[in-house]
């Protein structure tokens, strides 16, 4: 059920369009790269600085996938003018938010794609972040639930203002209504069993030809990239805590 709901999900989002996909090579974004395949013309986009894990995960499993990829390098320079326009764009916001929505700031400047598609959901969803192990099943629930309802009514609008802003559309297949109703009747088991997160994605992948990927684990955006820890020795740099240190790099905090 989750598998048609997603792919009904994904042709319904993406059909027709030429699609620039946010890829980690994470099994989020490989299940979206495989499903959208088949309804557009899907282009994978990876930013990372140099030797990050990202880049050299994403390029490996584009290549097995067979399907173009575009590195999209960055560096300190580059973050520190990053952090000051995304704040500009949106308004003031913390290190965490701010690394984590970095590398779709870079994709939708530099994609030529009208549409710019992402995994955004999977975790909140699907049992993804490691907090959720610790807890009780009815604690996971509740957790899960209220996580994706701040996506829906924060997390996702964010994302949509920023691709906007240069002209793009942001569409997040995970989040449709029928994918997070078919999400919230899985069983607990398959959500976290035995240390295992995700375990429905886990389960969807192999049939969608990701055997490799099925297994792999998370690395969150902001340090798969390495965007967090250039922010960190930027802010070590300036001799300043991270939090002062974006606060510093607001525009208006240079006028």
């Amino acid at each position: 059920m989750v598998l048609d709901r997603l792919n009904d999900s994904v042709r319904e989002s993406l059909g027709g369009e030429e699609v620039a996909l946010m890829f980690s090579g994470g099994i989020d974004s490989c299940i979206i790269a495989q499903l959208a395949r088949r309804y557009a013309d899907v282009t994978l986009y990876t930013v990372g600085l140099e030797g990050a894990h990202d880049l050299v995960v994403a390029e490996a499993t584009a290549k097995r996938l067979g399907l173009p990829w575009r590195p999209i390098l960055i560096d300190p320079r580059a973050v520190r003018l990053a952090v000051s326009e995304i704040q500009s764009i949106l308004g003031g916001m913390d290190p965490l938010p701010i690394s984590f929505e970095l590398p779709l700031l870079f994709v939708a400047r530099e994609s030529e794609e009208r549409v710019i598609a992402s995994g955004q959901g999977a975790d909140e969803m699907f049992g993804g972040y490691a907090r959720y192990e610790s807890m009780t099943a009815e604690d996971r629930s509740a957790s899960m639930r209220k996580d994706t309802e701040t996506l829906i009514s924060y997390g996702s609008p964010l994302e949509k203002r920023l691709a906007a802003h240069y002209g793009k559309k942001m569409r997040h297949p995970f989040l449709s209504p029928g994918v997070i109703e078919a999400a919230m009747t899985l069983p607990d088991e398959l959500i976290v069993h035995n240390g295992e997160r995700k375990v429905a994605l886990r389960a969807i992948a192999p049939t969608l030809g990701l055997d490799q990927e099925a297994g792999r684990p998370k690395k969150a955006a902001q340090y798969g990239s390495g965007i967090m820890k250039c922010m960190q020795a930027e802010a070590k740099r300036d001799k300043m805590e991270l939090a002062v240190w974006v606060v510093q790099m607001r525009p208006e905090a240079n006028i």
